[in-house]
């Protein structure tokens, strides 16, 4: 095991002005001022280019506390759980790179990836750090797509190992509350290039395989012995991706990059809802049984928000201007939402993007709406953002060169919890950035502000 890591803790109101500057003529960046925050817990990294922690996965427990995975470039992983005054309670190494999460009735599970030895591991964490079981139930070759928890905190996983021939192998696993494998069940799947898989649990110990293959969204029931029953076509004319799934009343809720899908626990269709057009960002919360709605960006700096009925269909929408592309949306069930939106600079020279080196874009600011269930606007949080400053050549001519700088916060998610909103991610050290403009000193954080 290595040493433990150094964390930086800061507990200080967070108000830097983060400015973009003017770089010749109309083309500029938007100014918003950095809210201060309650409290602001960062995983510190070291002056070494080779320590550097960067976010992962993060989950919010009941009780107001964060799990937070993150990746270090020394090839490991690191888990940490901080309290909802961002106090660290433990911290403890991974033998992989954390890819998901999932919460278990004493804790959580844990997924890593170690690249040396090209094994996925799982591992049972309890509530104050300590291992319960760890197994490595996937064979080498695979890549873990969904992670899944029963009402039992048995344990189920899909992978998909690429093959580069014309079909890709699926492999459905399901492990009891202790570790234990009760079946591993493998699939060939076309190789379309974009496959995604979950594996959720239903009623009497069956499984539902929800699989997105090419433009092909089917679905699968698969018995207590993981043995798969027919194959059930959702929908054949998207090449979209799975998004998420979780339950939803007596079925699975489906988010998809471009719809939202309400299934059956037998894996069959109760509705779509598709909005019409392109999409500017699409996301969709559905934070109990009851409530649901999603989010998506328009033309013209436009986003709307749908809330839906229990049949799908649209209960009542609100439209906000001047608002750039949805990066994420979330509900806490108590008729409050969270709109994320990754505001972009109004224009982007094409000769300070060169100059720079870098997609400029990459550094937007991450604006969070809080609106309540009639889509009225409560409140603002504005994360940390960098401030690009051009160099010209004499008299205003030409742009010559580019110097970022200043911390950014790049958003990961983000949980309402009482009375606050809980943001967490990757904070980037601009002024550290080396000539292939890739940042070198980069920290998981997570940031708690306070909810109006």
């Amino acid at each position: 095991m290595r040493n433990p890591k150094p964390h930086l803790k800061q507990l200080l109101p967070l108000g830097a002005v983060m400015l973009l500057t003017a770089c010749g003529g109309d083309n500029f960046y938007k100014q918003f001022t950095a809210t201060p925050a309650l409290w602001r817990n960062a995983d510190a990294p070291s002056e070494s280019p080779q320590y550097d922690s960067y976010a992962r996965q993060y989950l919010n427990d009941t009780d107001g506390s964060t799990w937070a995975a993150s990746t270090s470039t020394d090839g490991f992983g690191s888990l940490r759980k901080l309290d909802n005054a961002g106090n660290e309670l433990w911290q403890r190494d991974l033998p992989g790179w954390p890819y998901l999460i999932a919460r278990t009735g004493t804790g959580a599970v844990v997924v890593d990836y170690n690249p040396s030895a090209i094994a996925v591991t799982l591992s049972a964490i309890d509530s104050d750090g300590n291992t319960d079981w760890q197994v490595t139930p996937i064979p080498t070759g695979y890549n873990v797509r969904s992670l899944h928890t029963s009402a039992g905190d048995e344990v189920l996983v899909s992978a998909i190992r690429v093959s580069g021939g014309d079909t890709n192998q699926l492999r459905a696993v399901r492990l009891g509350a202790d570790g234990a494998l009760l079946w591993s069940t493998p699939f060939d799947i076309p190789n379309n290039g974009l496959d995604f898989a979950h594996l959720v649990a239903t009623s009497g110990g069956q499984s539902l395989l929800i699989l997105q293959s090419g433009s092909n969204l089917t679905t699968r029931v698969l018995n207590a012995n993981g043995q798969p029953g027919p194959e059930k076509l959702i929908n054949a004319d998207t090449r979209s991706w799975i998004e998420q799934v979780q339950p939803h009343g007596d079925g699975f809720a489906v988010e998809t990059s471009d719809a939202l899908y309400l299934l059956k626990a037998d894996g069959a269709l109760a509705w779509r809802y598709r909005p019409e057009g392109n999409a500017d960002g699409f996301d969709c919360s559905m934070p109990d049984a009851t409530l649901m709605a999603c989010a998506r960006g328009l033309p013209g700096m436009q986003v709307v928000v749908d809330w839906l009925k229990q049949d799908g269909t649209i209960d009542h929408s609100k439209t906000f201007a001047a608002m750039d592309r949805v990066n994420d949306f979330i509900g806490d069930g108590q008729g409050r939402w969270v709109l994320v939106e990754n505001r972009e600079p109004d224009t982007v020279d094409a000769t300070l993007e060169l100059a720079a080196g870098i997609d400029i874009k990459r550094y937007a600011t991450r604006r969070l709406h809080v609106l309540d269930d009639a889509g009225t606007k409560t409140q603002v949080v504005n994360l940390l953002s960098g401030r690009a400053m051009p160099s010209f050549s004499l008299y205003g001519g030409p742009i010559t060169g580019m110097t970022i700088t200043g911390d950014h916060e790049r958003y990961q998610s983000a949980f309402l919890h009482g009375d606050q909103l809980i943001v967490a991610g990757t904070l980037v050290d601009l002024d550290n950035l080396p000539p292939a403009q890739q940042p070198t000193k980069r920290s998981a954080f997570v940031t708690g502000f306070a909810l109006e």
